[in-house]
Formats: C-alpha cells, structure tokens, sequence
C-alpha cells in the first residue's frame, strides 16, 4: 500500500490540509501518515497529531492513518518522512510549531527537494477540471500523466495550458522556425495526445494563453479544482522551471497545486 505524507501545525488553514489529504487518500487507498515537527513540548505535539488523526478516522473512516511527532525542522522532517512516498501534502501557510511553513520556506524547500510530487493546499478550487501546464518538455509530459490518473480518480476533465511570449528587446534568442503560435499549438497537441494515450476516455481541452504561464495557470484556476505543474521546463514555457512557476502558483493559485517531480 502507498503512502501519502501530511504536514501539520495547529494553524486554521491545517484542517483544510488534512482533510484534502484524507480525501486523497480515500480515493488511492493509501495510507495516510500525518507528520509533525516540533522544537519544544513533545507531550503538545504528540496531542497534535494524535488529534489530527482521530479526525481523520471519524471523516474517512477506510483510511489507514498513522501520526508522527519529530523533534526538528520542518522540511528536513517532512522530507525525511516523504523519502518513498507518493505524495507530500504541505499547506500554502501555517503557524506555531510549524512557524516556518509560510509559502517561500517549508512549501517552496520541499517542492525544490522532494522525491515525490508536493501538493501545496490553497483555499478555493472548484469541481470538474483539472489545469496542467505544458511546455513540451519530458517533466510536462510527466505532470500530464500524473493529471491524468488524478483525473480519473476524481472523475474530472483535464485542461492542458501552454502559455507563450515573445522575449524581452535585446535579448539573445533562436527563433523557432516554425513560430512561436504554432509550437505552442504542438505543444498542446503533444500534451493531449499524452492524455489520450494514458487514458482514451478523459475530456481533454486545450488552451494556448500569450502572455506569462504564472498569469496563465493563475487565471486557469479560478475554475479549477486543481492546478498540476512538472518541477522543470523548457520551450516556450521556459519560465517553468521550478522556483518560477511552481512557487508562484503555489502563492498564487485559487486552488491546490501540485509540482511533480521526475
């Protein structure tokens, strides 16, 4: 059984964040084990995650759950914890014993470092797509594979984005020789036919968007349940490289997102 790996605090927005993760869980069959660091009372942050998951068991009762209290850091935990899991779950902010989980240090170190794929929980999403961001590299088509198999288990449609933009004046560049719009429209295409090939059955749409891929993927997912990026990119969505695109969405998004790592 694969394992999904929770970081929580005693923040609000926590709640959310574990409750995202059992839902996950729920529908992978995976165990679900919520991690703590601490750096002072063992004894408050063993009621932590005990509570944590005790909610857990009451809301998604299928789920296997396990809770750990590390004395340490938190991404160092976190990593530590995630090293052969399938999926890592931060919160986009939080507080107290977790005091440096706001976006920019825990959830920005573990998606930079993480073996598996990080998802960044941020209030809002809505039901029915999910957003992939594309670019025609191998880590793109990495994130439409994932998205895809995330999609079938949420019975969601899937939208491939390409953003694209002409560089900056004075800038050294080699344009393509078959044009910026009409690589875009190949890159689009590439991702669907990837989603095709994983899965003949989904709804894929494609949308090509001029301008930044942040504002692209960021607009995209007002009507998104979640947004899925790949951790490094190239092309004409050569701002995908991880600390770009996926930190930003992650600050920025109107719904959860997810870096995957290849």
């Amino acid at each position: 059984m694969e394992t999904i790996v929770v970081g929580v605090d005693a923040s609000p927005g926590a709640v959310e964040v574990l409750g995202w993760a059992a839902d996950e869980a729920a529908r992978r069959s995976s165990t679900l084990l919520v991690v703590h660091a601490y750096g002072g009372d063992p004894a408050a942050a063993h009621a932590l995650v005990d509570q944590a998951a005790a909610r857990v068991a009451a809301e998604q009762p299928s789920v296997v759950v396990k809770a750990e209290a590390r004395r340490g850091h938190a991404a160092p935990c976190l990593l530590d914890a995630a090293s052969r899991a399938e999926l890592l779950v931060v919160g986009a902010r939080g507080h107290d014993g977790w005091a440096g989980m706001l976006l920019g240090s825990v959830s920005h170190h573990v998606i930079v470092h993480a073996h598996c794929p990080v998802a960044v929980i941020r209030p809002g999403g809505q039901a029915g797509t999910i957003v992939v961001g594309v670019d025609g590299s191998a880590g793109a088509d990495r994130a439409v594979t994932w998205a895809v198999a995330e999609a079938r288990l949420r019975g969601s449609s899937l939208l491939v984005v390409h953003a694209w933009q002409l560089p900056p004046i004075g800038a050294y560049v080699v344009t393509p020789p078959k044009g910026y719009d009409e690589m875009a429209a190949e890159f689009v295409e590439q991702a669907r036919s990837v989603a095709a090939a994983a899965d003949p059955e989904l709804t894929v749409e494609g949308r090509i968007a001029y301008g930044s891929s942040v504002e692209a993927l960021t607009t995209a997912s007002t009507t998104a349940e979640l947004v899925v990026v790949g951790a490094r990119g190239w092309g004409g969505f050569a701002d995908l490289l991880l600390g770009s695109v996926g930190h930003q969405c992650a600050q920025y998004a109107h719904c959860p997102i997810v870096v995957v790592r290849g």
